[in-house]
């Protein structure tokens, strides 16, 4: 079970947002490579934020 106010951020290298993600399916959220303006982010390395509650925990990845 996935808790209610999950928020998962998407950064890229130099810190800056790039996206928030707040539409999930079922227990998943999807990142469609867009930045909040709906353009295509650029390939390279991003940081994935994920927060619930007082907790949180990142990963980083490659888009291609």
């Amino acid at each position: 079970m996935i808790a209610e106010d999950v928020e998962l951020l998407v950064y890229d290298l130099s810190g800056k947002i790039v996206r928030v993600l707040t539409e999930r399916n079922g227990n998943s959220f999807i990142w469609d490579g867009c930045d909040s303006s709906g353009h295509e982010a650029p390939s390279g390395t991003y940081i994935i934020r994920g927060i619930v509650e007082e907790k949180s925990a990142t990963v980083r990845f490659v888009k291609l």
